[in-house]
């Protein structure tokens, strides 16, 4: 119930948005510079294919085997560049992927809680039952609960963190505040 209560307070936008804008920023960064970095060599593969005619047509007066060998490096470095974009694309793709689920989990827990106070206890246990994965109970009755979104991804991570912080014990001759 206290989980719900916070997750109403804490603001939407801030959530979802908060987890999400920094990575995917940083991403479409390095996007932009593989990107201009692939254009580059594409310019430099452009002009040593033009020597290369000129080679071919006798007109040049670069050698045929220096020439060849920085045209298969540039062939190379544009493969290279060519794969990174297109992995850096299908991280921004997946990472927009992420937040649109993360968007609709939230959603869920949202209405859920929204459900919970006013229900009957078996729909209750309903409720906690689809944000628990699961419960694993070891000796001495140890108890370990796997939930399905974590505290960061309903953005309650630094409560959670402040929560586990072991409380200093006061010593002797301490003032208490």
């Amino acid at each position: 119930m206290d989980i719900f209560s916070k997750i109403k307070e804490s603001p939407r936008d801030q959530i979802i948005t908060g987890q999400f804008e920094e990575r995917i920023a940083g991403i479409k960064l390095n996007l932009e510079q593989a990107r201009t970095a692939l254009n580059g060599e594409f310019q430099i593969q452009s002009m040593l294919e033009g020597e290369l005619l000129k080679v071919i047509q006798g007109t040049s007066a670069l050698k045929p085997e220096m020439l060849n060998k920085k045209y298969e490096e540039t062939r190379r470095s544009v493969a290279e560049k060519k794969l990174l974009v297109d992995s850096l694309e299908r991280e921004l793709a997946g990472s927009k992927d992420i937040m649109n689920q993360t968007t609709r989990q939230y959603n869920d827990v949202l209405t859920w809680a929204d459900m919970y106070s006013d229900s009957p206890m078996d729909v209750k246990k309903m409720i906690v039952s689809q944000l628990i994965s699961s419960v694993k109970v070891s000796r001495d009755y140890r108890i370990e609960i796997d939930f399905k979104i974590s505290e960061r991804q309903l953005g309650l991570d630094r409560e959670v963190e402040a929560a586990k912080k072991p409380k200093r014990k006061k010593g002797r001759g301490e003032l208490g505040l």
